[in-house]
């Protein structure tokens, strides 16, 4: 709870700004990276504190006590990162969360909105548009669910026997220009 204190200041200044533009200020943003707070949710293993449920519970509703937007924004994409970070296969694992890196904002979109994730020989070719996902301006992957379209041979990286989240999981995109992120250092934010 110290780290909401730390950054209370900042995220209540930044409360009608987020309100007027419709997202979460750059500075707000930034004092929830800097904090540490973002990775409160990130399994250990991955670089995150791995935080209790109840504590979980607790870190969202202080920040969402200072500012609603950002109290929002912080547990999806918190809970994003987390749940991105428990659910892919390892080589995933290792290209997104790097060990000694800095821990990354992933923003996940539950619906496929009926995009589709067509396999080809090098992998999936995803299309199709996702009208909204909170976050994903902030994010530096973005986790977007498509339907999957099988073909009928069997040469493919996504088999028809694979489930739903490998078939996302194999459709993670990085953003083209990651906003820099505190690194996998220092104490959890509950301390």
């Amino acid at each position: 709870m110290a780290a909401v204190e730390q950054i209370a200041d900042t995220v209540r200044a930044g409360a009608d700004d987020s309100e007027d533009q419709r997202r979460v200020t750059p500075r707000s943003l930034a004092a929830l990276r800097d904090s540490g707070l973002l990775a409160a949710l990130v399994p250990a293993e991955t670089g995150g504190f791995q935080v209790d449920p109840l504590t979980e519970l607790e870190l969202i509703e202080a920040v969402t006590f200072l500012d609603g937007s950002t109290g929002w924004t912080y547990w999806a994409l918190a809970g994003s990162t987390a749940r991105t970070a428990s659910m892919l296969p390892p080589k995933a694992v290792a290209e997104v969360f790097p060990p000694g890196g800095p821990v990354p904002l992933i923003a996940f979109q539950e619906r496929h909105f009926d995009n589709r994730a067509r396999p080809t020989p090098e992998g999936l070719r995803v299309s199709g548009r996702w009208p909204f996902g909170t976050g994903a301006s902030h994010a530096d992957w973005v986790l977007a669910m498509a339907g999957c379209i099988w073909a009928t041979e069997r040469a493919h990286t996504c088999a028809p026997t694979s489930s739903p989240a490998r078939c996302a999981a194999t459709a993670t995109t990085p953003r083209s220009s990651p906003a820099p992120t505190p690194t996998r250092t220092g104490s959890s934010p509950t301390a």
